[in-house]
This record gives C-alpha cells, sequence and structure tokens, in this order.
C-alpha cells in the first residue's frame, strides 16, 4: 500500500505541474495580448 500510494502521489504532482504551466502560460499570453 506505501508504495502505491507514493506513486499516486507523484502522479498528481505531475498533474499539478502540469496545470500550473498551462495557467502561467495563459497568463503570460494574456498579458501579452492586453498590452
Amino acid at each position: 500500500m506505501g508504495h502505491e500510494s507514493i506513486e499516486t502521489t507523484k502522479r498528481y504532482e505531475h498533474i499539478a505541474h502540469e496545470i500550473i504551466a498551462v495557467e502561467n502560460c495563459n497568463s503570460h499570453l494574456d498579458n501579452i495580448y492586453l498590452k
């Protein structure tokens, strides 16, 4: 169980990083278009 929970945590961390990257990219594009 411990090993599976670690793998799941890593997977969620990866997904979270992907979401953060997309949000940062979108805000960056917004800044470009707003100027």
